[in-house]
């Protein structure tokens, strides 16, 4: 909704075909956060400013003499959460980031301009805490001199929106700002964009629909966004031996350039990220609070996103990112990751997933893009198998192609080298390169294992069992789940139920004997009971006999 379908699909009819690195990017920013602040005191302004504009661009707040007294409602509240989904835009970074200095007495000045504009185009207040982590958005609208060297703003905080008495003091002496409940100082208060700014839909940081738009390549190339694991400590290190990051809820910024990317929700948040110059940087992350963890760095038109979902508190990853992305297992524990690279182009994307590699103690992987359509996997350390998945996907159609268990050798190379253009036809071929000297020493071709279920090919009997990704995923309000039996001789007990990321069972789909074949069932969202299910992932499991797999699926409503 926030950034609009053209910067998040391909298409939409007859299937939607979403973009990876969108996908991604909501992925990143989906957790639960406390409060919409931001969204709150840009409808505030748009609502004095300009009520005509306000109410034409978002028709669902309806009409009102003063917007205070609308009691909140579903499509009301999706009005906020859009507008304080515009802080994730690229436009957005780069204005925090241009903010780096602006000192209170700065900040006070610009106030006292703003009130004398006869057209209204007021900008919301932005407090950073200097301590911990956290960000809030309130609406200035009086300015009151207490002494010689202190002022008051007069704000409106949608956290207390009965008390007509909340102010931030300005020492002009000290050049320091506070406010109750937050730790102030020299910085961290500043007034955001224009708020008519937010009658456009933002830009997401390194879209393909949006690479012309905004910057020119040479600015946009300056920088780059990095984001990791909610709650997890990180300590990223650029090249010149200045760190950004987070531990024990408090932020690190020694870059002189670079910001946390700090929601502003009213409460304490933890960096989703960070918005970096390009450079080198050597990432460190631990501390997880739960088993999954991921790592993410999304540059002008290649994304790298690692994860895994096997970690404990006690472990920590050891990263880096500028000649390709590495990861290095400290630990002796075994560890399974996953690694996806997204190169982005302006009429296509094209993906690699490298899943299931098991990494021992100090093991070490380099991946990195080469002429933006080849794969080279570095190993520095043991045997390993992977698991690939290629994925080209534009307005015009999408293939997929799958392999399982490919062997990499220790200490050698694989060049995966797809014709994107015959993926549906012709296999794929790696070139090995034992030894990491540079020098090719073999060939693999790898034939598709992907099993696509038509409607022409519903007389085949394929000789495995085989259970599809479902069709279209992430989805709302339906999706296809397709699985194939085979051939034999009498009549299989076949189940296909939905679970919950608890386990719990939400819909049982199929419960009965099936002959072998190619079947698709619909599954609509809804519980046993014909309830809506909740956005988030859901697992599906189909049984047939001996035979049991189970898939992940993403339900975005």
């Amino acid at each position: 909704m926030t950034f609009g379908t053209d910067q998040c699909y391909w298409i939409l009819q007859p299937y939607p075909f979403y973009k990876d690195n969108a996908f991604f990017k909501w992925f990143i920013h989906k957790s639960v956060w406390k409060g919409s602040c931001a969204g709150l005191a840009i409808s505030t302004f748009l609502a004095f400013d300009d009520k005509k504009a306000f109410l034409g661009r978002f028709p669902g707040v309806g009409q009102f003499n003063n917007l205070y007294d609308l009691l909140i409602n579903d499509n009301r509240r999706k009005v906020i959460n859009e507008l304080q989904q515009h802080q994730l835009g690229k436009n957005h970074f780069r204005y925090c980031r241009s903010q780096l200095g602006k000192t209170p007495i700065k900040t006070l000045d610009e106030i006292k301009e703003m009130f004398k504009m006869e057209m209204r185009d007021d900008r919301y207040l932005v407090l950073r805490d200097n301590e911990k982590s956290g960000a809030h958005a309130v609406n200035p609208y009086k300015i009151e001199t207490n002494t010689e060297t202190s002022f008051w703003i007069y704000i409106y905080d949608s956290k207390y929106p009965n008390d007509a008495t909340r102010r931030i003091v300005i020492n002009t002496e000290k050049n320091e700002w506070s406010y109750e409940g937050w730790n102030g100082g020299t910085k961290g208060l500043f007034l955001n964009e224009p708020v008519s700014a937010y009658l456009t839909k933002p830009v997401l940081p390194k879209n393909a629909a949006s690479v012309k738009r905004v910057m020119t390549k040479n600015e946009e190339n300056k920088y780059i966004n990095l984001y990791v694991t909610d709650n997890a400590s990180v300590y990223i290190l650029n090249n010149a031996g200045h760190a950004i990051g987070y531990a024990d809820s408090v932020v690190t910024n020694e870059l002189s350039d670079g910001i946390p990317i700090i929601p502003q929700t009213g409460y304490f948040h933890p960096p989703l990220g960070y918005y970096v110059p390009e450079d080198k940087y050597s990432i460190t992350t631990s501390d997880f609070a739960d088993s999954s963890m991921y790592f993410s760095v999304f540059t002008d038109s290649i994304v790298f996103a690692y994860g895994r979902t096997d970690t404990d508190s006690s472990q920590s990853d050891i990263l880096s990112y500028g000649n390709g992305f590495s990861i290095q297992n400290p630990d002796n524990q075994l560890k399974t990751i996953n690694m996806g690279t997204i190169i982005i182009n302006e009429n296509n994307e094209k993906v690699f997933d490298v899943t299931h590699v098991e990494m021992t103690h100090d093991d070490s992987l380099n991946f990195d893009v080469k002429e933006r359509q080849n794969l080279m996997i570095e190993n520095f350390g043991s045997n390993k198998t992977y698991n690939l998945r290629l994925r080209i996907a534009s307005a015009s159609e999408e293939i997929i192609f799958k392999y399982n268990e490919i062997n990499l050798i220790e200490n050698s190379s694989h060049h995966i080298s797809p014709v994107w253009e015959e993926l549906k036809n012709q296999p794929v071929t790696i070139y090995v390169d034992h030894g990491n000297d540079g020098i090719v020493d073999d060939s693999l071709d790898i034939e598709n294992q992907f099993v696509s279920i038509k409607k022409e090919d519903a007389h085949f009997i394929p000789k495995t069992y085989y259970l599809n990704q479902n069709y279209p995923n992430p989805f709302n309000p339906t999706t296809i789940i397709q699985y194939v039996l085979p051939q034999s001789a009498h009549p299989q007990n076949v189940k296909l139920e939905i679970f919950n990321t608890l386990g719990e069972e939400i819909r049982m789909l199929v419960n009965e004997q099936q002959n072998g074949g190619m079947y698709s069932v619909q599954w609509n969202g809804r519980t046993e009971k014909g309830l809506f299910v909740p956005s988030g992932v859901y697992l599906y499991r189909l049984r047939a006999g001996s035979f049991v797999e189970k898939r992940k699926m993403l339900l975005i409503r």
